[in-house]
């Protein structure tokens, strides 16, 4: 049955308040191989039509958001790439309708990923229910002593550096990411993942590396652990890892039931991150920038490879990002004072604009497919002159003296009909999207707004 659905904007609110502690507690300057936030301006706008390009091709060839959910490697990384994107598309004041069109996209990613009710929660990332945990508290060993307790201490801090060699201070969450923290039978459980630990698509040279991916389970005595937004920042008031009580690793998905082998890994993943950093370190500024931008497009090369595209860098952003001054040591940004001046800081401001009509209409689908483009509301032949090409019709039911603007349409909106009616099989000639019975489309739409038509699905939603 069509409808029209009206979405709360509590989520804007919700995260508002998730990166609030990270935005004012953000120091740029400690931050490696550089502050990307001052970089951004240069070539973001780039990034995000590529992202745009890759969303949109995705939803033509009617990939299954199944397929999609499957490939996203964390939610954590999903937050860190939604900070960044909302961040930009304020700053740049990029085009309403992609905005919408990405931030929507990755907004769904993020509901899926996330089991929690408030998917932006500041200080948890919860995916497991009760009787996942108590089967996980079910096979940990325990923690026999000071020294097991230290020994796993190191391993945990090891691969946090290592991670960072790897993929910078700014994809650092699509390589690191925990899980938690998750209260039970007066226990916390943190699941700290390392899912990508020989990315040979940055690192040539990590092709035969033996360890692929790590899962390190920690049981705590009842301590108060928080996390501040990106999952990789754990908080703390006391050393929580004196109060480690049981464990289990994972290390290419095998249980690694000896910590008797921990002490040499350990030293063996010192050793390649020592090596590593070696070579970042004598990296010159160009080659530091290509390096930035190679692992901030691998970070999306799951969404980049299902539409078909290259995840590196092209040649016009790197060329764009080269011309850039950076600068290694730089005065931090002046730290907003009122809650009106965080938000039109962090680009809160802009959400709330951007999704301040959030209209979402349904009918049936007449033919498959997918477009976006400018609604163009049809009532009588007059309105025939106004209509351009690309743009989507919108009206009532068509007729044999619509075929003039037929050719020119991306997609056919229309509020009676049926599969069999003129619409559809005029839809189907052309290969047009097209959905029937969409009740009241020419009174919630309006000529000229920016629309979605999802003829996979079946919905049509507004984007400005």
């Amino acid at each position: 049955m069509s409808k029209n659905k009206k979405q709360k904007q509590s989520w804007i609110d919700d995260y508002s308040d998730a990166v609030k502690d990270f935005t004012y507690n953000h120091d740029p300057n400690s931050h490696q191989p550089f502050d990307a936030f001052y970089f951004y301006p240069y070539y973001f706008d780039l990034w995000l039509d590529k992202v745009y390009r890759a969303i949109v091709l995705v939803k033509s060839k009617g990939v299954a958001d199944k397929e999609i959910f499957s490939q996203i490697p964390s939610l954590s990384s999903l937050r860190f790439v939604f900070y960044s994107i909302v961040n930009m598309t304020a700053y740049l004041k990029y085009s309403k309708t992609k905005s919408r069109v990405i931030i929507d996209f990755f907004l769904k990613c993020l509901s899926n990923q996330s089991k929690d009710k408030n998917i932006f929660h500041k200080e948890r990332v919860l995916l497991r229910n009760n009787a996942e945990l108590k089967k996980i508290l079910a096979t940990t060993k325990k923690a026999e002593t000071k020294s097991d307790q230290q020994l796993i201490s190191r391993l945990i801090g090891t691969l946090l550096m290592y991670n960072h060699v790897l993929y910078n201070d700014y994809s650092t969450d699509y390589g690191y990411w925990v899980e938690g923290p998750y209260k039970i039978d007066n226990k916390i459980i943190l699941i700290r993942n390392y899912p990508d630990l020989a990315p040979k698509h940055l690192w040539p040279e990590l092709r035969n590396h033996s360890l692929k991916n790590t899962q390190i389970i920690t049981v705590y005595k009842n301590t108060p652990i928080r996390m501040q937004y990106m999952s990789s920042h754990l908080i703390a008031k006391n050393n929580y890892q004196n109060n480690l009580i049981a464990y289990q690793i994972f290390s290419n998905g095998k249980s690694l039931d000896n910590l008797s082998s921990l002490d040499q890994i350990i030293k063996d993943i010192a050793k390649t991150t020592n090596q590593l950093y070696e070579k970042v370190r004598k990296k010159n500024m160009a080659e530091t920038k290509e390096l930035f931008l190679r692992q901030q497009g691998y970070e999306l090369k799951w969404l980049f490879d299902l539409a078909g595209l290259d995840w590196k860098p092209g040649n016009k952003k790197l060329k764009r990002a080269q011309k850039s001054r950076v600068r290694r040591k730089i005065t931090p940004a002046k730290k907003p004072k009122t809650k009106e001046e965080y938000e039109s800081h962090v680009g809160i401001d802009f959400l709330r604009n951007l999704f301040q009509k959030d209209i979402t209409l349904y009918g049936k689908i007449a033919n498959k497919g997918f477009a976006i483009g400018k609604a163009k509301i049809i009532k009588t032949p007059r309105d025939f002159r106004t209509f351009k090409m690309g743009d989507i019709l919108v009206t009532k039911i068509t007729n044999p003296s619509f075929v003039g603007i037929i050719s020119k349409a991306s997609a056919i909106i229309t509020e009676q009909g049926g599969i069999t009616s003129h619409p559809a099989i005029i839809s189907r000639e052309f290969n047009l999207p097209c959905l029937v019975g969409v009740k009241n489309a020419t009174k919630n739409l309006l000529t000229d707004e920016y629309i979605e038509v999802n003829a996979y699905k079946g919905k049509v939603k507004v984007l400005q």
